[in-house]
């Protein structure tokens, strides 16, 4: 597998020679210009994944800490686990890579950021080891300031992928992607307690992709994640339970058509009215409407 990293000045320059089996990974800052222009990309590359994240470790607070120096406080955008998860989906969607599995349809993967020097090598030296088996210690003198944090990120999250229990895998996924709800403590919690509900009922004790998405119920309706997101590190059928239990702005459920996805939506709801019950902050007007709007199946 041919991995490459750039800066905003050589990926402008450099053309791949076979689009079909290239694919493209741009990182800029939050608050920054893309490093690519993505019109142009797009007749280069069959597709593309945009990261926003800044320059720094997981150790730096403040902008005192960063080596090339500043003196403006920032409100900076960690490399996290959720876009790790994120690159393996991107490949994935390629049949390229999930956890140390490779296809051929993908034979290069590029990866630029502003400069070239650091986040762009962290994701090239991680997936060289995974694909290629380079190890850290082998990697090229170029290479050398690549961002220690955005390789153990993906490094940790590849072993994840690898993991033979898809229910550890589904919660470390879980708890990288609540940062992105409205009320991570709260929806951590509600995942887990639907899910243990669907553990202690019979007739899906073996069901691994109800369990599944069982805690990864909400994630199409309050975050970022999307559906082939899921589809392509938990699979198909888990995808497709997911969009059973997603309800529209409408608050309807149009997708929920099968036995499956009906249980699952009773688990989630009665994880709901549970919440309700015991919760004092819930006044009973809420609690009222609720219980009202839960009847979600379709009725003759």
């Amino acid at each position: 597998m041919i991995l490459k990293k750039f800066s905003r000045e050589e990926v402008a320059n450099y053309i791949p020679k076979d689009k079909e089996r290239a694919v493209l990974i741009s990182i800029s800052s939050p608050n920054g210009e893309p490093t690519a222009d993505y019109s142009i990309m797009k007749e280069r590359y069959v597709d593309i994944l945009e990261l926003k994240f800044d320059d720094i470790e997981e150790d730096w607070e403040d902008c005192s800490k960063n080596p090339d120096g500043c003196n403006v406080k920032h409100n900076f955008v960690k490399f996290d686990d959720y876009m790790a998860f994120q690159i393996f989906s991107f490949l994935a969607q390629r049949n390229c890579i999930v956890g140390n599995w490779i296809a051929p349809s993908i034979n290069e993967i590029v990866v630029n950021c502003s400069a070239g020097i650091s986040r762009s090598a962290g994701v090239v030296v991680a997936l060289n080891e995974i694909i290629n088996e380079v190890i850290e210690t082998e990697i090229p003198k170029e290479y050398e300031r690549y961002n220690r944090t955005v390789y153990r990120r993906i490094i940790t999250v590849s072993k994840s992928l690898k993991n033979t229990n898809r229910i550890v895998t589904a919660m470390h996924y879980l708890q990288a992607v609540t940062l992105h709800f409205k009320k991570p403590d709260y929806f951590m919690q509600h995942a887990i307690h639907t899910y243990n509900i669907l553990k202690a009922t019979f007739g899906v004790r073996e069901d691994t992709g109800m369990f599944v998405a069982g805690l990864l119920h909400d994630v199409l309706e309050d975050t970022p994640v999307t559906y082939n997101e899921i589809k392509y590190l938990f699979g198909e059928s888990v995808a497709l339970l997911v969009k059973e239990v997603t309800k529209t702005k409408y608050n309807v459920f149009p997708n929920l058509t099968s036995m499956r996805g009906v249980i699952l939506k009773f688990a989630d709801r009665l994880s709901n009215l549970f919440n309700s019950y015991v919760s004092p902050e819930k006044d009973k007007e809420w609690k009222e409407k609720y219980i009202k709007k839960s009847k979600f199946w379709k009725s003759e």
